[in-house]
């Protein structure tokens, strides 16, 4: 008998959660942003408190 499995349940660390977003810009402009320097502290840098 199979158990059915959890959406979003993995095998070794519990649940993945994943989200989306879609934004009217090519993806050339994209990684123009992501890889400039105020997209890389958006992303990389550590939260203040």
């Amino acid at each position: 008998m199979d158990r059915q499995r959890s959406i979003g349940l993995t095998k070794t660390v519990g649940y993945q959660v994943g989200v989306r977003k879609t934004f009217p810009i090519s993806q050339q402009q994209a990684w123009s942003i992501i890889t400039a320097e105020e997209g890389l502290n958006a992303w990389l840098e550590e939260e203040k408190i």
